[in-house]
């Protein structure tokens, strides 16, 4: 999208404001769907990642099923009226409830992840007389090398059942009349950047796998998960194909129908987070004696802030895992530097050195730390890239700000998915009670 059509955006319906392109995510569908051919898999987007219900209609109609978290997520396939046969329910802690609508709903499978899950599911299941079926979440304890938030694969996190265990919850619940256990399930963490963890988990897990078999279990389904890495500071992308080739020699012959649940990696580079400058701050820092320090670059121990009107309520990736994105002004013609090129300030001399902040009454709300950007002002609009996953989902209300609107661009049109929220929004669900 050009910076002339998203500021049409941004007259039309104001910042805060969640950008999607339509086109970018059908084109990252392809590709995650041409990359796997071979292996045919069933590909369950990762609801978690962006919620929307027009962003879960539109992976819909690429074909994908989807992989949820919770009973609202659910709720909210149900609700775009997409059908729940195609629906794979992850996650520690399933209530009673969430259990029984999903049951109800005649979804695909439960990923379970302990043993007292199992035994609620199978008692539910029976009291139901609804057949559920399992696949038991293994914990291969396998370092993802992603940021310690987001493994979830090593024997430390709350995560899955390890392999003596999974054994035994297989043979106990072999002859079960409402619950039946075909297969087994991985995720070792998200935001990852390497294959060789996805290949160590792989190779476990078949062993694992033809141990049951020679043990007289039938196992027709494995789901490696998903957790493909995104480039946001300019790395090379995450290699789908070099993934896929790795993996065909492995589960070429296994007799195993395959899924994937990929979530940041389909939506992540389709968003972008508009903000509009309502102050420019120069700090002198602690020094008092040089109170005309140099802006920008710390010369003489000050600060620059860039105050936005997004912040940590908006997008916490920054405040949460330090997630870094690109932040560019829409009215600069200069190219946008990225990652490491980013400190080079000799580079380009014009360029300021600032953080860029928000509203919120935390010291953690920034979205950007000593990023050098072109000189701005109040009113100004600023981009922040690859915004499309873990960004509105994880929005809040935190010091009572309304969260923004969502825009869904499909080529030349373009449409309101989600209106922007009022005072009377924050205050509805506390009046007349």
């Amino acid at each position: 999208m050009t910076n002339k059509r998203l500021l049409i955006l941004v007259k039309k319906f104001g910042t805060p404001l969640y950008v999607y392109d339509a086109q970018d995510i059908r084109a990252r569908c392809r590709a995650l769907q041409n990359a796997f051919a071979n292996l045919s898999p069933h590909i369950h987007y990762s609801v978690k990642a962006n919620s929307n219900l027009s962003i879960l209609r539109l992976l819909y109609e690429q074909g994908l099923g989807f992989d949820i978290v919770s009973g609202g997520e659910l709720a909210r396939l149900q609700a775009a009226n997409i059908p729940t046969q195609e629906v794979s329910f992850a996650g520690v802690g399933k209530t009673h409830a969430e259990i029984e609508a999903a049951l109800r709903a005649g979804i695909a499978f439960f990923n379970v992840e302990s043993a007292p899950e199992l035994a609620r599911i199978a008692e539910i299941a029976a009291a139901l007389k609804i057949p559920a079926r399992v696949l038991l979440r293994l914990n291969p304890n396998v370092d993802a090398h992603t940021h310690k938030f987001i493994t979830t694969g090593r024997a430390a996190n709350k995560f899955g059942i390890d392999f003596e265990t999974a054994a035994h919850l297989s043979d106990a619940f072999a002859a079960h009349s409402w619950l039946k256990i075909t297969g087994y399930h991985l995720h070792i963490g998200s935001q990852i950047q390497q294959i060789e963890p996805y290949l160590l988990a792989a190779e476990k897990t078949l062993a694992f796998i033809a141990a049951r078999r020679a043990a007289g279990q039938k196992v027709d389904w494995l789901s490696l998960g998903g957790g493909f890495g995104v480039p946001y500071e300019g790395q090379e992308e995450f290699s789908l194909d070099a993934l896929a080739q790795k993996l065909h020699p492995l589960l070429n012959g296994q007799n195993l129908k395959l899924i994937l649940e990929p979530g940041r990696w389909l939506l992540a580079r389709a968003g972008t987070l508009l903000m509009t400058v309502q102050y420019v701050k120069h700090s002198a820092g602690e020094s008092t004696s040089r109170p005309h320090a140099e802006r920008g670059n710390e010369k003489g121990g000050g600060k620059t802030f860039v105050i936005v009107d997004a912040g940590m309520n908006t997008f916490i990736r920054p405040a949460l895992y330090g997630g870094w994105h690109k932040i560019w002004p829409l009215h600069s013609s200069r190219r946008s530097m990225v990652g490491g090129q980013q400190s080079a300030a000799q580079d380009a001399p014009e360029l300021l050195k600032c953080d860029v902040v928000g509203p919120i009454c935390e010291s953690t709300d920034v979205l950007a730390k000593d990023r050098l950007l072109p000189p701005v002002q109040a009113g100004n609009i600023l981009a922040l890239s690859d915004a499309g996953a873990y960004g509105m989902v994880m929005a809040s209300t935190y010091n009572s700000h309304p969260r923004p609107a969502e825009v869904l661009v499909d080529g030349d049109d373009y449409r309101l998915i989600r209106r922007r929220e009022t005072y009377q929004d924050l205050v509805a669900l506390e009046m007349d009670v």
